[in-house]
This record gives structure tokens, C-alpha cells and sequence, in this order.
């Protein structure tokens, strides 16, 4: 019996059950895996100091996701940050968000032609390289000694591949540069 001497409610049934059973094998996409990257831990977390005592300190520990959206690849830069003690320091992390595409720049400017065609090629043309520094996003201070949830998001590059962050927990200071960790990097999402 085929198709054609079914009535079209059989039909229809039949083409559902098909395409149950196509969307039920096929794969899902790397990019609906959410892969988190870590930096620090609550157990290890980033510290940073001030003063000659030290007696003022700033704590941070996160994770970092990138992955596509309904609105476009997105980076997520997210964590817990606390103060030593309440009223001392304000305490906060900041993620430098990079990605593996962007542009490059040669630093002059040449004229090329190719079968005919003429074009320039110099101070700037897209390239790959391993990762671009794009953008910093600070969480937003706290001043308590409670772990405090913070989190930031930000667009990447829609031609990119991979995403990262480099992240340091830095002690707010008034008057005088603030006082920050060295910056820990996340591991690279892929897409």
C-alpha cells in the first residue's frame, strides 16, 4: 500500500511520525551545549589586597559560558564576590571578554590588483588569530561579607568560533588606583 491509496488523515499521521522520528535523530548542536569554564573556586577563590596589614581583602569565583541565542552569540561572564568585612572595601570582578575573530592591521597600505580586479589591502582586514580582546565588564560592587552573585553578559563577534574571558577580583579604592589579582583565564566555548 503506498502513499498515493492512503486518505489523507493516514497521510498525515505518516508524515508526523516521519519527521518524529528525523528531529528525534539528529544530533544536537555544540552550540546548545552550555560549557562552563571556571575561575577559582569558593574553596580557592581569587583574592585581592590592600594595605600594609592586608587587612581589607576582596574574594571572587566564577564560571564563564558563551554560546548562540535567539539574539545572536553571547558571552556570560558570571561569579560571587564578598568583602573581608562589611563597610571595608568594595569588592568586585572584572571580565575581559575575548573572542577568535576580529581585525588585523599591517600598519600600511598597499595597492593590489588580482585577475584585473583592484582592491586595497593594508591597515585593516579581517584575520584569524587566537583570541581578541574585546570589551571589560566590571560586576558591580559589593561591600559585605556574604557571597554576593554578580553577573554581566555580552555580544561576540558572530563570524567567531570560540569564545574566552580573562577575569580579576579587584578592591574598589577612592582615591588611589584600585587594587586587583592578576587576571586568571577561563577555558575556551566552542561553537
Amino acid at each position: 500500500m503506498g502513499t498515493a491509496t492512503l486518505r489523507p488523515r493516514q497521510r498525515l499521521r505518516l508524515i508526523v511520525a516521519a519527521a518524529l522520528a528525523v528531529v528525534t535523530l539528529v544530533p544536537i548542536s555544540a552550540s546548545a551545549v552550555d560549557d562552563t569554564s571556571t575561575w577559582a573556586s569558593r574553596k580557592h577563590p581569587l583574592i585581592a589586597t590592600y594595605g600594609r596589614t592586608t587587612i581589607d581583602k576582596g574574594y571572587g569565583y566564577g564560571w564563564f559560558s558563551a554560546h548562540r541565542t535567539n539574539d545572536g552569540l553571547k558571552a556570560y561572564p558570571r561569579g560571587y564576590v564578598r568583602a573581608s568585612r562589611n563597610h571595608g572595601r568594595h569588592t568586585y570582578f572584572s571580565a575581559l571578554i575575548q573572542y577568535n575573530t576580529g581585525r588585523c592591521s599591517t600598519g600600511t597600505s598597499l595597492g593590489v590588483t588580482f585577475a584585473g580586479v583592484g582592491g586595497s589591502f593594508g591597515n585593516s582586514y579581517s584575520c584569524t588569530k587566537k583570541f581578541f580582546s574585546k570589551e571589560h565588564l566590571n560586576s558591580g560592587t559589593v561591600n559585605v561579607r556574604r557571597w554576593v552573585k554578580k553577573k554581566r553578559t555580552h555580544d561576540v563577534d558572530v563570524d567567531s568560533s570560540a569564545a574566552r574571558a580573562q577575569v580579576k577580583v579587584c578592591l574598589q579604592i577612592k582615591v588611589h588606583p584600585d587594587k586587583c589579582t592578576g587576571y586568571t583565564p577561563t577555558g575556551a566555548d566552542k561553537w
